[in-house]
């Protein structure tokens, strides 16, 4: 029988229960499914998603603000899981031409569809043909809207690139998506009023912003500017609160603590650190001999949830007006939009590896080589830091202690390293053995999923749960 072997717990994630429940069901078939083939195995649970998008819309129904939910498409390429999302009756936001050709053969129609992000004249051009809305995110982007219109009806969000707030202006926020404010009111207004057949449905804002009162002083001053819109003839009716929602992603947020305060303690005493490289994630002595930094690498694990990161949101007070962001939004009767995208999908799947060797280094320290790769986990975008898994057909030797290690990538790159911390694991991993990664079905197993040395493409087991039971289905 195959032995589920976890390592000793450093960094626990928060791991949906079906997902430990066909782990510890389905070894074999995971272990299987993942050493016949070559190349690392994405496993999917659709249904997880659909629970997410359920309780997403739950938090804002408790505090009583009623949402449009758009999902972001971008933090995966799934095809099962984007069906699960079109399952449950909610629209859907692209940033490419080939995610909205994706949604539109899944079955959603135009008016459902949120275009974002960067602009090929092809994708404006496919969105304006169906019906889409479209949220602008540069000038030229408006003069190719207008262009290709042909004087029909199109649906524009305009997207704030320097929202303010009005008590933190020290935070100097400018996104690279949207327009300035000012180029807005003297650009964007009088085009528009030039062509009234570009409708300004509403305003919109890049939002990835995790403290709850900047997020919600950044909203204040789109308020702000929807109502400067209607001066100038304008009768914008949506306010778009873009995305950026996170929850807690460990089962115990004090171990990132801990974490941390061993790291800091090994600084101080010029002790070797147990990570790659002497990497320190941005903690550094500063030059009265003591740690800086630390604020920054806290703020990597939330310990809120979404619940309670939504209702300090909502509860923040205008500093002029104080009235609550909640009571401005109701007040205003527009329709509020929200993008989530990672909190939709982050927990709804896992990826394996194979085990390809183990070898030793010359400062001591060992490293498992996996058939897999920094691409395979898009770990430029999501680095991962949550303790993995060891899947394996041998049995434990009890009399064994326990091994530790960095887990490496299959590329001829000194930077193919998939976790910068040693992991540690309850017997050395050895060849076909395969070691899972938790929670990396947002921006993590297919966000930057390439064909690097011609290694081959990952595989997707799709998990569908039926009552009390699981049906797979593996696609190359």
């Amino acid at each position: 029988m195959p032995k589920y072997l976890p390592n000793n717990p450093t960094l626990t994630p928060n791991v949906h229960l079906d997902v430990l429940l066909y782990i510890d069901e389905h070894m074999l078939d995971i272990i299987r499914y993942t050493t016949d083939t070559l190349g690392p195995l994405h496993i999917v649970f659709p249904h997880i998603v659909s629970e997410r998008i359920q309780t997403v819309l739950d938090v804002y129904e408790i505090h009583g603000t009623p949402v449009q939910l758009y999902a972001a498409h971008k933090p995966t390429r799934s095809t099962a899981l984007m069906q699960a999302v079109f399952e449950k009756n909610v629209n859907v936001d692209v940033a490419s031409l080939g995610e909205l050709e994706h949604v539109l053969s899944i079955g959603w129609e135009g008016k459902h569809i949120e275009c974002t992000g960067s602009k090929h004249p092809l994708f404006l051009q496919k969105a304006i043909h169906v019906g889409a809305l479209i949220s602008i995110d540069s000038i030229h982007e408006l003069e190719e809207i207008i262009r290709l219109s042909n004087n029909n009806p199109v649906r524009i969000l305009i997207r704030v690139a320097n929202p303010e707030c009005y008590d933190r202006h020290k935070i100097a926020r400018i996104s690279r998506f949207g327009i300035c404010k000012q180029r807005i009111r003297e650009i964007v207004y009088p085009m528009l009023q030039d062509h009234p057949n570009i409708v300004c449905d509403g305003f919109h804002i890049h939002n990835d912003e995790r403290e709850a009162d900047v997020n919600a002083g950044y909203i204040f001053d789109i308020l702000d500017m929807i109502q400067e819109a209607y001066t100038y003839g304008f009768s914008p009716t949506i306010l778009n609160m873009g995305g950026g929602m996170r929850d807690i992603e460990l089962a115990d947020s004090a171990q990132w603590q801990e974490y941390i305060e061993v790291l800091e303690s090994q600084l101080m005493n010029g002790e070797k650190l147990s990570t790659w490289g002497q990497q320190t994630f941005g903690l550094y002595i500063n030059e009265k001999k003591r740690i800086s930094g630390r604020e920054k690498v806290q703020g990597k694990f939330l310990e809120r949830s979404i619940v309670e990161t939504v209702r300090e949101q909502f509860s923040t007070r205008h500093p002029l007006h104080k009235q609550t962001l909640k009571d401005m939004i109701e007040e205003s009767f527009l329709t509020v939009m929200i993008e989530p995208g990672y909190t939709l999908f982050n927990r709804a799947g896992c990826t394996a590896m194979t085990v390809i060797a183990v070898e030793q280094q010359s400062d001591g320290t060992s490293r498992v080589v996996v058939d897999g790769n920094m691409y395979d986990l898009s770990i430029q975008m999501r680095e991962q830091f949550v303790d993995p898994v060891l899947l394996s057909t041998e049995a434990l030797d009890m009399s064994q202690t326990s091994w530790q290690g960095y887990i490496v990538g299959n590329l001829c790159r000194e930077e193919d390293v998939l976790m910068k911390r040693q992991v540690e694991f309850s017997k050395q991993p050895v060849p076909s053995d395969v070691i899972l990664f938790y929670n990396t079905s947002a921006y993590s197993s297919s966000f930057e999923s390439s064909e690097t040395h011609m290694h081959k493409k990952s595989k997707e087991l799709v998990v569908q749960k039926n009552d009390n039971t699981y049906i797979s289905k593996i696609t190359i």
